[in-house]
């Protein structure tokens, strides 16, 4: 749900949103370690919203480094440059962001 705001002040109106998430990954093993190099995008975008500025919501661009802790466990470090559209300014957001992480498989 997306929250309205009118004149810097939040509205008590609430709006029903629809995101599309596209992943695509790419995983590289480094030999016989438990280490894997991992990069991906992921784009997001809004299906309320096609044909105008609000239609674009992020792009996560990143690369990260896994290690295996058991056969469904992953510790990652991960740097992500993350682009995202802020509606109410009407600017792209452009952040560099670091994660540290643990990963279960289920």
């Amino acid at each position: 749900f997306l929250q309205q705001v009118q004149n810097d002040k939040k509205m008590h109106f609430f709006e029903t949103r629809h995101r599309l998430r596209y992943r695509f990954e790419l995983g590289y093993p480094l030999g016989n370690h438990p280490y894997v190099i991992m990069a991906g995008n992921e784009i997001m975008v809004n299906l309320n919203d096609v044909g105008n500025p609000r239609f674009f919501d992020q792009n996560r661009i990143y690369l990260s480094v896994n290690r295996k802790l058991s056969g469904t466990t992953f510790f990652q470090l991960q740097y992500m440059r993350l682009v995202q559209w802020r509606a109410a300014v009407k600017e792209l957001e452009n952040n560099n962001v670091f994660r540290l992480g643990i990963q279960k498989q289920l």
